[in-house]
């Protein structure tokens, strides 16, 4: 009788453990995703900081009295463009990083049922 039993928890723990390598694995993918898109998303802050400081002194900097028979409407509106995909870039970015973050976080919080077997 007590043979079954111990023969019976055995089995159970080698399929827990499966289990848990499995999850341990796929945790340890997902964290290098993150990193990944956690360095990609830090370097496009990096990016629009740059962008945004470089508008800035432009705008702060440039004579607009003596000089805008020389600004075409066209670059205007190119650079306008340019900075509004670069501004839906990261934002879609963004949106995706918190999206991959926040399932991480829910495999991370969820209670692991067989966590007394590791």
């Amino acid at each position: 009788m007590q043979i079954e039993k111990i023969a019976e928890l055995d089995d159970k723990i080698k399929g827990d453990e499966e289990i848990v390598l499995i999850r341990s694995k796929e945790h340890r993918e997902k964290s290098k995703i993150n990193k990944l898109e956690s360095d990609k998303n830090r370097k496009l802050v990096q990016q629009n900081a740059a962008l945004k400081a470089t508008l800035s002194f432009i705008k702060e900097n440039y004579d607009y009295k003596t000089n805008v028979k020389k600004i075409q409407q066209v670059v205007l509106e190119g650079i306008t463009r340019q900075n509004e995909n670069v501004n839906t870039t990261v934002h879609e970015f963004v949106s995706k990083l918190e999206t991959v973050q926040t399932e991480i976080r829910e495999l991370e919080d969820a209670e692991d049922p067989y966590s007394e077997f590791v």
